[in-house]
Formats: C-alpha cells, sequence, structure tokens
C-alpha cells in the first residue's frame, strides 16, 4: 500500500530559499565561518567580493576573507547578524530581491537562481 505524501520531499518553494540562504549567509559571516558565507554567493560575487577583500587584507581565499572581516565586526555586529531578520522577498524568474535587517541596519539584497540554487550576487553590505 502507498501513502500519498511520504517520500523523497520536495524542495521548499523559492520564496522561502531565498529567504533561508540571506539568513545563512548573515549567520555564518557573523560566526566567522567564511567557508559557509563564501557558499551562499554567486561565483561572480565571490569574485567581486575578493577584488574588494585583497585590497584590505592578504589573500585571495573567499573563506579567509569572510573570516577575516566577520572577526573584525565586533561582538555587536555579530549577534545582530545572528538576529537577522529576513523580508520583503521578491521574485521575478532566476532572480530576486530581498531585505535583510540586523539589527537597526536595513539593506536589501539581490539573489540569482543558478544550477537549481539560490545565491547571492553580492556580499551584503560589503561588495556591489
Amino acid at each position: 500500500m502507498l501513502i500519498a505524501g511520504c517520500g523523497g520531499g520536495s524542495a521548499p518553494p523559492d520564496r522561502e530559499q531565498v529567504g533561508s540562504v540571506v539568513l545563512i549567509y548573515a549567520r555564518a559571516f557573523g560566526a566567522g565561518d567564511g567557508g559557509k558565507a563564501c557558499d551562499q554567493l554567486t561565483p561572480a560575487g565571490r569574485a567581486g567580493f575578493l577584488k574588494l577583500v585583497s585590497v584590505l587584507a592578504d589573500t585571495h581565499d573567499c573563506a579567509t576573507g569572510m573570516h577575516l572581516l566577520g572577526q573584525a565586526i565586533g561582538p555587536q555586529a555579530a549577534a545582530a547578524l545572528h538576529a537577522a531578520r529576513v523580508s520583503n522577498v521578491r521574485l521575478s524568474g532566476s532572480t530576486a530581491t530581498a531585505t535583510i535587517t540586523a539589527g537597526a541596519e536595513g539593506a536589501v539584497v539581490r539573489l540569482a537562481k543558478q544550477g537549481g540554487r539560490w545565491r547571492l550576487v553580492a556580499a551584503p553590505g560589503i561588495a556591489r
């Protein structure tokens, strides 16, 4: 006997995936987990981040650069990123925008769906 609804499960709706990517990035960056933060960026987003961070720090590695900047933000900013909220998710085909609010600061971020996965087009607040 087969039971409907059981089994492999499907991916969450795009709106949820977009919000999740933004929060994963914010929390990873705030926690100093550069690898996880970089995984949330598109290849072009990583390249843009590396172009900027290589001027500020002696590294050409995304994870190392994220880690170094994450350490530099201080405990209050890290706590705000951990408690960040996402709102106003707007989808348009394979692109999306969302608003991330961390503490009193808010920013609109852009995302793109590549290879079936949503990723940030640029590191919020760091690279454009």
